[in-house]
């Protein structure tokens, strides 16, 4: 019974003081002051105020009931008015933690962006680069404290106007470098000189509140001010007056959504709120065990939480709408990509850091307006990163914050290239697959078609000569056959890993005796091209598999005997300090630089018109490799080429020194 009695008077005594206020405020005749400003305050032609905050003004005070005054002065007066008269209010200023101190703020009704003019020869859209320059400001204004407060750092030579046309003459006249002014001023003052200049919205400064002000011992005015602006936004007079002085000068500038919304919500919520903290009062004592006990259980998670956080590769930032960070792990995480990573809390993110380009791919300003999670990957020295803007939204749905995740990529990037890799490598096999059956189906109709053919002819042919030219011609068909398909079963069981290599001691001039006798059966040389066999030494024991090394060379020399048309090709071998090396050399049309590389390469062919499936040199090169070899190959595009069939010089028997 007490509490609500209690309850019943305090109600009673606050509706008695808002009445006072009320009254008293009403009784009083309000002074409105301000600056030469257009569009927002100015004197028209006739000498009379006129502007967006003029027009605003006369609707509040309407609806107040109260008497009022406008006049319009140069900044420091207005602000001397402000200052020392109680019932003076300033039409229209800037909130700043140094202004918060010698004036109470209505609620924001406008957030407005900063702008940089300047001539179509230069373009600046960040604050940092207005470094080293002379940069025009108006007196008394927002932007000349931002300069001041930076000039030292960046080098800035600030210059003092008081107006804003004068800014846009000096600038358009190439006075000085720069001028810094509110977006809808800037543009207002171009549109009205009909000058031709660049103005660039800065996006590295937050929007600024504007307000009206009073000073701080009259907040009466000021409460009154706030209930009669939210009775015109949510009637939509207020919409009608900003169309009226700012959609034709910045069509794509609107207060937000989300302002309209809390600015109708708080001042509607505002009485119930301080009954509501009277009472919550009551349960504080209570609710400290209670909050005690929770803050252990958090200290203890928040512990779990760093030593998992210190022992990732990544690193998280948690950063407020006006990108100030509020928290980070990145001090404390023991990844090596992070060490050029500085962050401090109650800083600006981008302040900290001095890579422009990480900057300009950061996901966070993206994530807070959308309200999404947005990704992107980015390079942090030679380190690829992704970096995942996370927003935390609150009940009503706005962003709160975002949290910021910096992730080490390499393996994940190594991988996925290794996949791009594979996939376009077995696109490639399949095509040079599909290839090499046509090219085999050709392969096998050419002496097939040559055995039926000269098959039927020796039927009918009588003549002893002609029958033996038809039995060789139909002979070497069929070696040609046999050896193809050799060439495939050999490749097929070469790619399954199945080779059997016997070695054994053998003289090597009796391998190119053997090679030589089999010169007519595996391929033909052109008239003029002749056959050379250097051997240094009559007797050269080698321990080697005799049958494969003699199934490289004749590759060698099959493959040589298609390119040379004149000229000789050579068999042969040298003896270096450390190598025992064969040779097939010709005098062929030579190989270009950027296709040696696809010799050794299964199903390739140079030259699609020459004989044969692509497969005797990659055979060579898996045969030589199981042999313990290698093969190479030096060439000169017009000149000849050069096989070399390598093995170390180990190969060499000991007989030959017996």
């Amino acid at each position: 019974m007490k509490c609500r009695l209690l309850l019943l008077m305090i109600l009673v005594n606050l509706s008695f003081n808002l009445f006072s206020l009320n009254s008293s405020f009403s009784r009083d005749k309000v002074l409105f002051v301000g600056g030469n400003n257009p569009p927002y305050e100015y004197k028209n032609e006739d000498g009379e105020p006129e502007g967006y905050d003029i027009d605003l003004v006369k609707e509040i005070m309407k609806r107040i009931g109260s008497d009022y005054e406008i006049k319009l002065f140069n900044w420091d007066k207005a602000l001397k008015y402000a200052k020392e008269d109680k019932n003076a209010v300033l039409l229209g200023m800037i909130y700043s933690k140094e202004n918060a101190a010698e004036f109470s703020f209505t609620t924001p009704f406008e957030y407005i962006s900063l702008s940089i003019i300047s001539n179509k020869n230069n373009k600046y859209q960040t604050f940092r680069e207005l470094k080293d320059k002379s940069v025009i400001v108006i007196d008394g204004s927002y932007e000349e404290m931002l300069v001041n407060n930076n000039k030292e750092k960046f080098n800035i030579k600030p210059i003092i106007i008081n107006k804003v046309q004068e800014g846009a003459e000096m600038i358009h006249h190439d006075i000085c470098d720069a001028f810094l002014v509110k977006s809808s001023m800037g543009i207002y003052a171009i549109k009205q000189r009909n000058y031709d200049l660049n103005i660039c919205e800065i996006n590295d400064q937050p929007p600024l509140k504007y307000c009206m002000a009073s000073s701080v011992d009259n907040d009466s005015i000021i409460m009154q001010i706030n209930h009669s602006l939210s009775s015109i936004k949510s009637d939509g007079t207020y919409n009608v007056i900003y169309d009226k002085w700012m959609k034709t000068i910045e069509k794509d500038r609107e207060i937000p959504a989300w302002v309209k919304y809390v600015v109708l919500i708080g001042s509607s919520l505002l009485f119930i709120a301080i009954i509501f903290t009277i009472l919550l009062v009551r349960r504080i004592h209570k609710s400290r065990l209670k909050i005690k006990d929770q803050n252990e259980k958090m200290r203890k998670m928040n512990e779990q939480l760093s030593l998992i956080i210190k022992n990732t590769n990544s690193g998280y930032i948690y950063l407020s709408p006006n990108l100030d960070v509020i928290w980070e792990s990145i001090s404390q995480n023991k990844s090596f990509i992070f060490n050029n990573l500085y962050y401090t809390t109650d800083r600006k993110c981008y302040s900290l850091i001095d890579d422009n380009e990480l900057c300009k791919k950061c996901p966070v300003r993206k994530s807070i307006f959308t309200g999404m999670i947005q990704i992107s990957e980015n390079m942090m020295g030679n380190i690829p990163i992704e970096q995942t803007a996370i927003p935390i939204l609150d009940k009503e749905g706005l962003t709160a914050g975002v949290i910021l995740k910096i992730e080490d990529i390499s393996q994940r990037k190594k991988n996925r290239d290794e996949l791009i890799k594979a996939k376009e490598e077995a696109e490639k096999s399949d095509k040079l697959k599909s290839a090499f059956l046509a090219n085999v189906t050709h392969e096998f109709r050419t002496p097939l078609n040559s055995i039926m053919g000269f098959s039927s002819l020796l039927v009918d042919e009588e003549r002893k000569e002609e029958r033996q030219k038809y039995l060789d011609i139909i002979q070497l068909n069929t070696d040609m056959l046999v050896n193809l398909i050799d060439s495939i079963l050999d490749m097929s069981s070469l790619e399954i890993g199945d080779v059997t290599i016997d070695n054994l001691e053998f003289n090597v001039n009796d391998l190119f005796i053997s090679i030589k006798s089999n010169l007519d059966t595996t391929f033909l040389l052109a008239p003029g091209v002749e056959f050379i066999i250097e051997s240094p030494l009559d007797i050269l024991m080698v321990n080697l598999d005799f049958r494969r090394a003699e199934q490289i060379l004749l590759n060698f020399l099959t493959n040589a005997s298609k390119y040379t048309s004149i000229g000789s090709i050579t068999l042969g071998y040298e003896i270096t300090d450390n190598e025992m090396k064969f040779y097939v050399k010709d005098t062929g049309c030579g190989i270009p630089k950027d296709k040696i590389k696809l010799l050794f390469t299964s199903f390739q062919k140079l030259n699609s018109y020459k004989q044969g499936i692509g497969l005797g040199l990659s055979i060579a090169k898996i045969v030589a490799k199981a042999m313990g070899g290698k093969v190479e190959v030096d060439s000169e595009l017009n000149v000849g080429s050069t096989f070399w069939l390598i093995f170390p010089k180990s190969v060499i028997s000991d007989l030959n020194d017996k």
